[in-house]
């Protein structure tokens, strides 16, 4: 993915960030002027601890808006995305006036760190299901817990950690989840009516809770199944009735359906998920509870 097709989203976000920090009335930065004139200055974006670097685009937003508003700014030394940034190694390189540097600098660290550490978080993930040394490994996903505004750029993160994108949003495939089968009256009844209404290509995927379940899913042919809050055991219980199912109805040409895990799932315990059989393990705290990396803006002296 290149981080330039997200050009509008990146600019959108940074000039919010500008704003709310009301950089036209950051008086520190304007008495600069007094002292230094227009003399440029070199800073360097710092990792103060390993990550995956997810900013580029960050960093793009601040020369295009840099242009825009008629200020002089090179960008020197660009990593690029998804590369392991090590602890105290260079990202980038500015060199502009220093009220301007100082005006973005906040805004440039808060983005390009938020979306970091979704890149970073998403890889550690990544390795544990590939510590399993599975001939096809299931893919890690986000899901659709994400900011508004923020999703598009979430996902570009999660991707150049490693991990896949999902549904990413309503109208990119059917999940019928508990609330639905609720609210048809059964998840037989819910199926039936989303594959009367639904795209021909689109793939329809349902949510169980047990065996009984995932025998109905089966049964009215559903392209997906997602074993929510499932333990590991009941995993690889679902994946062995899954698979006896089709063997039993070896005349049938439905293709096998994906199974999905997602609930629960951590550092921790992911790899418990990476199960033979199991095609996507979606996780939710890759991006509603990411913890942003370490960056700092530091002027060189020399």
């Amino acid at each position: 993915m290149d981080y330039h097709r997200y050009s509008e989203s990146w600019n959108k976000i940074f000039e919010i960030g500008l704003r709310e920090d009301v950089i036209e009335l950051d008086f520190t930065s304007e008495a600069l002027f007094k002292v230094t004139g227009h003399r440029a200055v070199r800073a360097k974006l710092v990792a103060r601890k390993p990550l995956i670097w997810a900013g580029s685009g960050a960093v793009a937003a601040v020369k295009n808006i840099s242009m825009s508003r008629g200020i002089s700014l090179d960008i020197y030394d660009q990593t690029l995305d998804g590369v392991l940034v090590e602890e105290n190694a260079v990202i980038a390189e500015f060199v502009s006036h220093p009220a301007w540097i100082l005006s973005f600098e906040r805004t440039l660290i808060n983005i390009a760190s938020y979306f970091s550490g979704i890149a970073t978080q998403t890889n550690r993930f990544v390795r544990q299901v590939k510590s399993k040394n599975l001939i096809l490994p299931p893919r890690v996903t986000l899901t659709r817990k994400t900011l508004p505004g923020f999703r598009s750029l979430a996902i570009y993160s999660v991707v150049q950690g490693g991990g896949y994108p999902h549904r990413v949003n309503l109208a990119s495939g059917v999940l019928i989840k508990e609330n639905h089968i609720y609210s048809f009256g059964s998840l037989e009844a819910a199926v039936k009516s989303a594959k009367s209404v639904a795209p021909h290509g689109l793939k329809i995927e349902v949510e169980v809770k047990n065996k009984k379940e995932i025998e109905v899913a089966l049964e009215v042919g559903v392209d997906g199944i997602l074993l929510d809050n499932f333990s590991p055991g009941l995993v690889a219980e679902a994946i062995k009735q899954i698979k006896e199912y089709k063997n039993k109805d070896s005349s049938s040409k439905r293709p096998d359906p994906f199974i999905e895990v997602s609930g629960g799932i951590t550092e921790e315990n992911i790899a418990d998920y990476a199960i033979e059989g199991v095609d996507v393990i979606s996780v939710g705290s890759i991006t509603h509870s990411v913890k942003s990396s370490n960056l700092t803006l530091l002027f060189d002296p020399d």
